[in-house]
């Protein structure tokens, strides 16, 4: 859904999937 900047936010959170 949101895995062009979520991605990049949350793989530096150790999520690296956007539940967005």
């Amino acid at each position: 859904m949101g895995r062009k900047v979520t991605v990049v936010v949350l793989d530096g959170l150790g999520a690296g999937n956007a539940p967005d």
